[in-house]
């Protein structure tokens, strides 16, 4: 199934990994070296122009989105079920 992550992104679920919210992403060290290695390697997708507020990192690229991760998982829930990914706060992990 897929999923749409807004700004007109459309991605396989086979191939996400991970949803993360992007403030929480953008606290951790280990994290926003992930994203400069990542940008560094023309590996980080922007579907838009202002903040994130959500990273989606799939098999081979990261995808910025401006769309909320609950609002992912709202979109998601008929086709994949993401609960189990969910931790409080409103990031997901894998």
């Amino acid at each position: 199934m897929y999923v749409n992550i807004g700004g007109d992104v459309i991605l396989s679920d086979k191939d996400i990994v991970a949803i993360l919210n992007a403030k929480q992403m953008d606290q951790s060290p280990i994290n926003v070296q992930l994203l400069k290695d990542t940008r560094h390697n023309s590996k980080l997708v922007t579907t838009i122009e202002s903040e994130p507020r959500t990273y989606i990192i799939t098999r081979s690229q990261i995808y910025t989105s401006h769309v909320s991760v609950r609002t992912i998982e709202k979109r998601s829930r008929s086709t994949w079920n993401l609960s189990s990914k969910i931790m409080s706060g409103g990031e997901t992990f894998v």
